[in-house]
């Protein structure tokens, strides 16, 4: 299994559970994954989900990074199509 596959694995454990933490973690980890693979946009999507539902458990420790990652993320897609100088 491939590491987004991990992730989804441990997202869908973090549902059972109903622990917020795992599930904001999760969320990132698949972001990771996709981050890993050159899927920005959907790396951007899922640092977003686990900011909300960070955000909404008061996670504060788990939003900055992913906020952080979210934001940078989309200027790296862009930078990369940029001529070299």
């Amino acid at each position: 299994m491939n590491a987004s596959g991990e992730h989804r694995r441990a997202l869908a454990a973090a549902k059972r559970a109903d622990v917020p933490e795992w599930k904001a973690r999760a969320r990132s980890g698949i972001a990771d994954a996709y981050y890993m693979q050159g899927r920005f946009r959907s790396a951007s999507r899922e640092f977003l989900r686990a900011v909300e539902i960070a955000k909404a458990n008061n996670l504060l420790r788990i939003v900055g990074v992913n906020l952080a990652m979210a934001g940078n993320t989309p200027s790296i897609r862009w930078s990369s199509t940029a001529p070299s100088r």
